[in-house]
């Protein structure tokens, strides 16, 4: 199978050059080779940075006075062309190589069709037609890539695809005629269905009849009208011949999960915004100056680094490229991580890199491995196999152990010592803690319990984790049985999860929630995986991480089942009058954007949990207690939850089949004294799938919990003043709530 690399000459293409990259790096794109003619927009300052990190060859050549002639540019390129690179396709960067018939993902079905059209010695060059899209009528720069923001393009009899793209061997040109052809030394021109190139007389790079077959290129000629203007002046004239959208076309689209992907392993942008070409020495200095203002927060001084230290394998070895203390690189969410690992075996491995987080976590991430140097002389040598990582960093200052895993085996590589203040959030990110996906539908980005990495399955418990839940679910199933109560634990997966094909990353892998769930009891918890699924797109809401209304009921009534509470026609008599009306809502994710964004959203109407709360606490997340009390509900039972976030959504369902209940925010973390004093007949414990990276404990203290809320600025206190409600120590007393409502100052129900 050929390796390929593409070549392109760029000026002013900041903006653009990320996304290109990472589609290209998906479909199977081993190097790049990039003339800047003249950059403005710190294009050349990222290209560096590209440059450093092994994927570029970059030269710079005069601004081009003429567009369609980079002739010149194009000859350096072919001359500094690597030995490793079999083929090399010559595109613009707005031109995307497409495969047209391999499944989106695979990264090795553009090289294998390219291997195929080669496979005869006398093809030199092969040309790849284009395909014009206009701007889906699209006034304004939105939200996503390129290649999912623009799905019209043009037929195949426009003029403009008639222009292609040439694929070359590059030892057999002799020179590029324009920016489409090239004059050979020897051997054919072939075009994409493997028949000799029919040009047009005299037009070189223009041909007759449009073939699309197997590959072709995708040109994004003028995007929006805002992202035109915007860009080079080609005129108005130019926008109204090329903004065709005559018919669909959403395959580069179902490649947008991978190229987000391989996005995590690329720099941001925007710290090399207006860089002109300073010298090397000084655009560095000033990137560390002006990252404080590009992140939104203080960073380390210079000094800070990361090091290797520790004893490694004498097998393996580990090169730390990034960062170094002269070379900071920022991804967008943190830094950036380049290494290349050097692993001696008989057959190619299949370790991955082991970043240890702590006791419970540690980080899994994938390697692709190659042969390098000769075979071994010397009798019972083995060869060397080396792998390029590049990824995004979610680690605070500290000290990681690294190491290869391989078939349960681990090779020790050392230690990864960070320090200074590296930050978690990078420059680039358009909307922080937000990603936005496909129709619009809004996700948790990386946040504290790695809600991303998870995603991706690079997130791993570690045996520790798993016997940590062990040991929770032995001492939860030990406290029941002691108080006579029957637990069950509520696990709500997560919306990546669900509602997977509208996000913008694939999901991969086993996640902690699955690794969690493998080792506890099966008849301890509930995961209503296929519940939810059923309910399409009335599981979630479009603008907030949390199930809506419908699915908290669905999942609540077969937790009920499971408990021998009640069975589904108990559940649909109870509800029967229930109806639901669609309204607008931000929703936590939607607040997050600017603009805020709003969604619809079905909501239960005539229906107010609050009518019933006869305590509240009134305290923001964990630690807020709240009593409700029904004389009318269904069930006499009382119920005491253990819940998260996503229990608040069962408010409406809980305070009208139990006589009472008790709601205590904790992440499904147990209190005993709590438990005991209350005395349910029913436990229920909630927490949410990304949550169960951290595994709870069954000697929490919930008076502590709230002594230390007491501590946090008053303001986000008193936001929530509205929530309290008070009761008396009679019916706190009779509750067994006494003793944690006494942890709150005497004033704190009273009103201002």
């Amino acid at each position: 199978m050929p390796i390929l690399g593409v070549a392109a000459v760029v000026n002013d293409e900041l903006e653009a050059l990320p996304e290109w990259v990472a589609f290209h790096l998906a479909v199977g794109v081993s190097h790049f080779l990039i003339a800047d003619s003249g950059s403005t927009d710190g294009t050349l300052g990222y290209l560096r940075e590209l440059e450093a990190l092994g994927l570029v060859t970059l030269i710079q050549v005069p601004a081009r006075v003429e567009e369609e002639a980079p002739v010149a540019a194009y000859a350096e390129l072919l001359a500094r062309c690597p030995a490793g690179l079999d083929l090399l396709a010559f595109l613009d960067a707005d031109d995307f190589l497409l495969p047209l018939e391999a499944e989106a993902g695979d990264a090795l079905a553009l090289c294998r069709w390219l291997g195929q059209r080669f496979a005869d010695p006398d093809v030199s060059a092969l040309a790849l037609h284009r395909a014009c899209f206009g701007s889906a009528g699209e006034r304004f720069r939105g939200d996503g890539l390129v290649v999912e923001r623009f799905t019209r393009r043009a037929s195949r009899t426009f003029f403009a695809n008639r222009r292609y793209r040439s694929v070359v061997r590059p030892a057999r040109v002799r020179q590029f005629l324009n920016a489409y052809h090239a004059e050979l030394t020897a051997g054919c021109y072939h075009d994409s269905q493997g028949q000799p190139l029919e040009v047009a007389s005299e037009r070189p790079g223009v041909s007759r009849p449009v073939r699309w077959e197997g590959v072709r290129v995708n040109h994004y000629a003028v995007k929006s009208v805002e992202e035109f203007l915007h860009g080079k002046s080609r005129g108005r004239a130019y926008f109204e011949r090329h903004d065709r959208n005559t018919r669909e076309c959403a395959l580069a689209r179902e490649w947008v999960p991978w190229v987000q992907e391989q996005l995590l392993g690329l720099p941001a942008p925007e710290p090399y915004a207006g860089r002109v070409g300073v010298p090397d020495r000084d655009w560095r200095a000033r990137l560390a100056e002006r990252l404080p203002q590009a992140l939104g927060r203080r960073l380390a001084p210079p000094r800070a680094s990361l090091a290797l230290a520790g004893e490694a394998a004498p097998e393996a070895r580990c090169e730390l490229l990034a960062p170094l203390p002269r070379r900071l690189v920022y991804a967008r969410r943190g830094p950036l991580l380049h290494a290349r690992l050097t692993l001696c075996r008989r057959r190619r491995p299949d370790a991955t890199l082991r970043v240890s987080l702590d006791e419970t976590l540690a980080l899994l991430l994938p390697l692709s491995w190659q042969r390098v140097g000769d075979e071994p002389s010397g009798e019972g040598e083995a060869p060397a196999w080396q792998a390029t990582l590049r990824c995004e960093l979610p680690l605070a200052a500290g000290c990681f152990p690294l190491s290869l895993e391989e078939g349960g085996q681990r090779l020790p590589l050392g230690s990864l010592r960070l320090s200074g203040e590296p930050s978690r959030r990078g420059a680039g990110l358009a909307h922080e803690g937000v990603l936005v996906g496909r129709e619009q539908w809004l996700f948790l980005d990386q946040d504290t319990n790695l809600s991303l990495y998870q995603h991706l399955g690079r997130l791993r418990l570690t045996a520790t984790g798993l016997e940590r839940w062990r040991a929770y679910a032995s001492e939860l199933e030990a406290l029941a049985l002691r108080l006579g109560v029957r637990p069950l634990m509520v696990v709500a997966p997560g919306k990546e999860r669900i509602m997977a094909r509208y996000h913008p990353l694939p999901a991969r892998g086993e996640a902690p929630v699955e690794q969690a769930l493998s080792v506890l009891p099966e008849s301890l918890w509930l995961y209503p995986l296929e519940a939810l699924q059923a309910l399409g797109d009335q599981a979630f809401q479009v603008n907030d991480t949390h199930w809506t209304q419908r699915a908290a009921g669905r999942v609540l009534s077969l937790a009920l089942a499971r408990l021998g509470v009640a069975d589904e026609a108990a559940w649909a008599a109870w509800f029967a009058e229930d109806h639901y009306r669609e309204v607008s809502s931000r929703g936590d994710l939607g607040g997050k954007l600017v603009p805020p964004r709003r969604a619809p959203v079905a909501r239960l109407q005539g229906v107010d949990h609050r009518e019933w709360v006869a305590y509240d606490n009134g305290l923001p997340n964990m630690g807020r207690i709240i009593v409700w009390e029904n004389p009318d509900a269904h069930r006499p039972e009382s119920c005491l939850v253990l819940g998260a976030s996503s229990s608040y959504l069962m408010f409406a369902f809980l305070a009208r089949i139990f006589r009472r209940v008790v709601f205590v925010h904790s992440a499904g973390n147990i209190d005993p004294a709590l438990v005991e004093r209350v005395a349910p007949d029913l436990l229920l414990l909630q927490t949410n799938a990304r949550f169960m990276v951290r595994p709870p404990v069954v000697d929490w203290a919930l008076d502590e919990v709230i002594a230390d809320k007491l501590t946090a600025p008053s303001g986000e206190l008193e936001r929530q003043r509205e929530r309290r409600r008070v009761a008396s120590r009679e019916a706190l007393s009779r509750w067994g709530l006494l003793r944690w409502h006494e942890v709150l100052p005497e004033e704190w129900f009273k009103s201002e």
